[in-house]
């Protein structure tokens, strides 16, 4: 299994990843310490626990299935807040994210804890972080910029 430290995947996505930008909608609430205590500081993602820290966000989809975690200043620059549905904000993405389609088995650390990514996971990065996303869902909710210019 390939193991990536933040320099080397920041770099093999730079030289490898292509622009996506996503489509469909993320529900977010802002970690508070009332949020902090009812997750026991830890959510568990398809990938594998990640820590929670105090001024960020924990995302789902709209179906509230699967559990990530935004950091502030990514919610600060990549997100536009669209509405809002019980105690969660909805948003978009403003910004594209660069990805790719990983070829084998491999291993990131996200927020001080490890997360593993399968055959035909995508690579993610916004410029502030890296993620894992499974490839079914990258491929429902991300969609390819081809052609256009990304600032």
């Amino acid at each position: 299994m390939r193991k990536y430290s933040y320099e080397k995947y920041k770099l093999f996505l730079e030289k490898s990843g292509d622009k996506y930008i996503k489509k469909s909608i993320t529900k977010v609430k802002e970690i508070t310490p009332k949020v902090l205590r009812e997750f026991n500081g830890l959510i568990h993602t398809n990938e594998g626990p990640v820590e929670l820290k105090l001024g960020g966000y924990i995302a789902t989809d709209i179906n509230e299935v699967d559990y990530w975690v935004i950091s502030a200043i990514s919610f600060k620059e990549n997100k536009k807040v669209i509405g809002e549905e019980n105690e969660y904000l909805l948003v978009k993405s403003k910004k594209p994210v660069t990805a790719q389609k990983m070829k084998e088995d491999f291993e990131v650390t996200v927020s001080n804890t490890t997360q593993i990514g399968r055959l035909g996971d995508y690579l993610v990065f916004n410029g502030y972080a890296f993620w894992i996303v499974n490839g079914e869902i990258f491929e429902r909710d991300y969609e390819p910029l081809k052609h256009r210019s990304v600032s």
